[in-house]
């Protein structure tokens, strides 16, 4: 279990060198609470954040939590790490290495991959 509360992409970050389980408790931050479906009827909470600290507006702040993808099923813990069959696989990667696993996935599978880039939420959601 986490030691202490922590923002999703900490914990993301700490996994990778030992496996870590948060739970609603342990989780510090309403975007990956969220993105969880920890925090329910959260739109509206999202959109005001947003809104109030980049400036932009109701309805394009609206539109971008909207669309951000969060997970419908009741779930009690989430563990990160080194998980030998895991459910999801989440990695942070560096242009160079994003564009070799871009193009091996593209040898192996012969088409393209589509993937959407979001500044907002970019890593618990995105």
């Amino acid at each position: 279990m986490s030691e202490k509360p922590m923002r999703l992409c900490e914990a993301i970050g700490k996994s990778y060198n030992n496996k870590i389980v948060l739970t609603k408790n342990f989780l510090d931050c309403p975007g990956g609470c969220r993105s969880l479906g920890w925090l329910k009827n959260s739109n509206d909470f999202m959109i005001n954040k947003l809104t109030e600290k980049s400036g932009m507006s109701f309805d394009i702040a609206r539109k971008l939590i909207t669309s951000s993808p969060s997970i419908k099923k009741n779930i009690f813990a989430v563990t990160m790490g080194k998980i030998e069959n895991p459910e999801l696989v989440l990695s942070y990667a560096q242009p160079d290495v994003a564009m070799k696993l871009i193009r091996l996935w593209q040898k192996v599978s012969g088409i393209e991959l589509t993937i959407n880039v979001s500044s907002i939420m970019a890593v618990c959601s995105n």
